[in-house]
């Protein structure tokens, strides 16, 4: 099973719809997580009929930000367990080795206390035993100052961490 996450920063771009179609196109992947659609399900459904996916689910965004979005094709067999605004946790069974996994796809916010409250649900998200468990998607955090790019860099003391 092949599966693809990309952070579109917006799908109303036909260049960024564009570039997904052949994207997917070239690597074909069964499972396909976009991060920060910014947009809400008629047009996400406009998209997942052109890339030729049969499934979607689908979280809206708030107002013109955020949003997340996966599409798969039908022989997968797939159940999503829970979700919010910064994630999709799913089982799903690789049609090929019959292998369940679960996945959990991730859009971590940028705002610090958005993220800890995600990495205390992440923390307790347990599969199964006997199957492999997947986290992928953007984390939004940094080892170092230097790797942000971006309008803000927020420098977080160690005892702020302790606090929480």
């Amino acid at each position: 099973m092949k599966v693809m996450s990309w952070n579109c920063q917006g799908l109303g771009n036909p260049l960024t719809i564009q570039e997904l179609r052949a994207l997917t196109a070239q690597e074909r992947p069964n499972l396909l997580f976009i991060m920060e659609t910014k947009n809400k399900a008629m047009m996400v459904e406009r998209i997942r009929r052109k890339l030729k996916f049969q499934k979607l689910y689908l979280v809206d965004p708030t107002g013109i930000a955020g949003g997340l979005a996966i599409m798969w094709q039908e022989e997968i067999d797939l159940k999503v367990q829970a979700s919010s605004k910064q994630f999709i946790d799913v089982q799903c069974i690789d049609p090929d080795s019959k292998q369940g996994m679960q996945i959990t796809f991730v859009h971590a916010s940028t705002d610090f206390g958005d993220r800890l409250a995600l990495w205390q649900v992440l923390g307790t998200l347990k599969p199964p035993p006997s199957q492999p468990w997947i986290c992928m998607g953007d984390f939004n955090e940094i080892l170092y100052v230097w790797e942000k790019v971006g309008k803000k860099k927020q420098i977080i003391d160690e005892s702020q961490l302790s606090e929480t």
